[in-house]
């Protein structure tokens, strides 16, 4: 992972800054922004979470776009505003419902029509972190005392109550106290970080499903974690120059190690290694004053490399996970590319192309590192972000220029070409400068940022 400062501020490029040491268990900068998968619901912007609702069409192709029939999204509804700034831990979507949490409670609301649909609050202390997603209906959180959130607990989305808990750290014991929890969801399966390596337990009941440990040779502390699909991918790092970082593949069924890379160092010294995605695995590394995003088979040879300056323009990596910083709780991080059918999809900037073609869409091939296809982004639209994918092709937020409208925009996995494009009735409020994460669930566009205040209402929804 990137080291703590040595990142330029939330949402804005990193490259060109070099990898630089961080602290010991302090969390990594994240530069990338999250794609979700899912199929389509909610925006939000700077302070909340702002809701687009719209129904998804059957366009009578290869599983129809949710953007085809041309109708503007617009404002439908929205919730009171809160008291004071409150900083977000996270979001989440589960059928009918979204789902948002700050040190105070983790609260559900109805995704048509923002009612407030039940709330859990923690047993004792304070919430300090939310996993990046809930799955099967299970959200994963961590509470306890201020500077000392030592308890993971599993919260039935329907019914907000709690599933099932685990301490999951010992502040009494000075070797743990300082530790960073790392927690990952995916499928029936949440993998929590311990202090010897790292458990897996059945969303629903708790039930244990195997422990993992490092081997002897390995550094101890697991500082990056992600899964996906049927594996665990890991990140061990001692942050001592000269040092590489290991890259490690573990099997989610069972908790077998089916393969480690060495990272070695990058040119100042220290490695760099995030995780993007864990099945197919992709990450990215530091090399050459480049950065490099890698892919890798289900035996760990490496397969193909996209450097983040090349023919298709200089990928565009941003920092959108800006929770509340603490020492207690960490989760997988949200990058700004999609991850389908062995491509992975992500904004390049062309400076050398003129207005309308400068911001792309690109879509490289996991196999061969190289292009499928580039599509410009058009001269009425400023920035992109991918909200996520389904059977027919890839989903785009756009925002507009001064006096352009934002636009909700679907291209085919296969060509790029358009599958249908659909104005946003909210350009300001896309223009916030706080970092946003956008999600797709039950028909809708989700999306929410990590800062509330009371100018700004908690949930507007769009029609």
């Amino acid at each position: 992972m990137p080291p703590m400062g040595g990142s330029p501020p939330y949402g804005q490029p990193a490259h060109g800054t070099p990898p630089i040491p961080r602290a010991p268990g302090r969390a990594a900068s994240r530069r990338f922004v999250a794609a979700v998968a899912a199929v389509v619901a909610l925006v939000l912007v700077a302070g909340g979470i702002l809701v687009w609702q719209f129904a998804l069409k059957d366009d009578g192709g290869d599983g129809g776009s949710p953007v085809t029939d041309g109708k503007t999204m617009k404002h439908a509804w929205k919730t009171p505003p809160g008291d004071g700034r409150v900083e977000t831990l996270g979001a989440w979507t589960s059928g009918q419902r979204v789902i948002t949490g700050d040190a105070k409670a983790i609260t559900a609301y109805d995704i048509a029509d923002g009612r407030e649909a039940g709330r859990f609050t923690p047993p004792t202390g304070e919430f300090c972190g939310m996993a990046t997603k809930a799955s099967q209906g299970i959200g994963i959180a961590a509470y306890g005392p201020a500077g000392k959130c030592d308890m993971t607990v599993a919260i039935d989305l329907a019914t907000m109550r709690s599933a099932w808990e685990r301490k999951s750290k010992d502040v009494a014991n000075s070797d743990d106290k300082f530790r960073r929890v790392q927690t990952a969801v995916d499928g029936d399966i949440a993998v929590i970080s311990t202090s010897t390596g790292l458990s897996a337990f059945n969303l629903k009941d708790g039930a244990k499903r195997w422990d993992w440990s490092p081997t002897s040779s390995d550094d101890e502390g697991v500082d990056g974690l992600r899964v996906e699909g049927g594996t665990v991918l890991v990140e061990q790092s001692s942050y001592e120059k000269q040092s590489p970082a290991n890259l490690i593949a573990i099997d989610a069924a069972d908790g077998s190690r089916r393969w480690s890379k060495s990272i070695p160092p990058a040119d100042d010294g220290y490695a760099w290694l995030n995780l993007v995605h864990a099945d197919p695995v992709v990450v990215e590394i530091a090399r050459g004053g480049d950065y490099i995003l890698q892919s890798y088979d289900r035996d760990g040879k490496l397969r193909a490399e996209i450097p983040s300056h090349g023919p298709d323009g200089m990928t565009d990596p941003r920092d959108m996970r800006s929770a509340p910083y603490n020492s207690d709780f960490d989760s997988a991080p949200y990058y700004s590319v999609a991850v389908a059918k062995n491509t992975l999809y992500i904004k390049t900037e062309r400076r050398d192309q003129k207005l309308g073609e400068i911001v792309r869409l690109v879509a490289f091939d996991l196999g061969t590192g190289k292009a499928r296809w580039s599509m410009p982004m058009g001269k009425d639209v400023a920035d992109i972000e991918i909200v996520g994918t389904d059977a027919s092709g890839v989903l785009v937020l756009g925002t507009g220029l001064p006096g352009a409208p934002g636009q909700l925009m679907a291209f085919k996995h296969e060509d790029g070409s358009s599958l249908g494009a659909r104005a946003v009735d909210g350009r300001a409020l896309l223009d916030a400068a706080d970092s946003a994460i956008w999600m797709l669930s039950e028909g809708r566009l989700i999306g929410f940022t990590w800062l509330s205040r009371p100018e700004v209402p908690g949930l507007v929804g769009l029609a």
